[in-house]
């Protein structure tokens, strides 16, 4: 059965201390940001890792992934660039018992022509060697439709590489049938964020299951299939409304154990 998680960088704010609210509103794990651009919450700084670690160990929660936000794979004269983060980065998911890489392209980090694809695979492909020896997955969350996706899989052809899903990502940021595409992606999905939104011109986060984002259908095929990774929250909610998606999904849960 899946893992309740949420993101680092939808709690209050992103220091260590926030971890314990995480336990507090009923996730059992949080994603971590490496921090990029964000010199008081980056992860290479090895004192920071240690008290990201001690927290995380404090409140008993897991850390099942770490985001590189913000890394240009996608830029072949940043590549040099793009393999010291990613070095970076297994170092600390090694030292913290991270299981996953999640490896964003997005916007300007995007795949939007074939030389962006092609430098963004020569990235992972790194990315995957590099992690050779240890127990971490790389994991691609990008905005390929499901064709792109299948290609991209094939492209980088490597054991350690899977995809990061978004329940929501798909239909909000470029329109395409999320739901369609986690039927046909879903063997290759190593771990997923959630989220809901009002998609009515106004883009306005919900809670999960109160937007246009067609949650419930995702869940229920989560569910049918029997996912058993985990499911990160990535709403940009208030606090009381974070706690309300954890207990969503907790409700989800044991509905399915119940059945079963």
């Amino acid at each position: 059965m899946f893992s309740i998680g949420i993101c680092q960088w939808c709690l209050p704010h992103r220091g260590p201390e926030a971890l314990a609210l995480a336990k507090e509103w009923g996730y059992e794990g949080v994603e971590l940001d490496l921090g990029l651009g964000r010199p008081a919450y980056d992860l290479r700084d090895p004192v920071l890792r240690r008290r990201y670690g001690e927290a995380a160990r404090q409140a008993g929660l897991a850390l099942p992934s770490l985001a590189l936000n913000g890394i240009h794979m996608n830029d072949p004269s940043r590549e040099a660039e793009a393999h010291g983060i990613i070095d970076a980065a297994l170092e600390a998911a090694q030292e913290l018992s991270i299981p996953t890489l999640q490896m964003p392209s997005f916007f300007d980090c995007g795949m939007g022509s074939e030389e962006e694809f092609a430098a963004t695979v020569r990235a992972l492909d790194y990315a995957c060697r590099a992690a050779e020896g240890t127990s971490i997955v790389i994991a691609s969350e990008n905005q390929l439709d499901t064709a792109g996706n299948l290609r991209l899989l094939d492209a980088v052809a490597r054991e350690r590489f899977s995809l990061y899903f978004d329940t929501a990502n798909p239909v909000w940021l470029d329109g395409y049938d999320s739901i369609a595409m986690l039927e046909a992606l879903f063997p290759f999905i190593r771990e997923t964020h959630v989220k809901d939104l009002r998609l009515d011109g106004t883009n306005t986060y919900r809670p999960l299951g109160q937007g246009d984002c067609r949650f419930q259908e995702a869940a229920a095929l989560f569910l049918d299939r029997g996912y058993a990774g985990w499911i990160v929250a990535e709403n940009e909610l208030p606090p009381q409304q974070l706690a309300q998606d954890a207990q969503t999904l907790r409700a989800l849960r044991a509905a399915t154990l119940t059945e079963n």
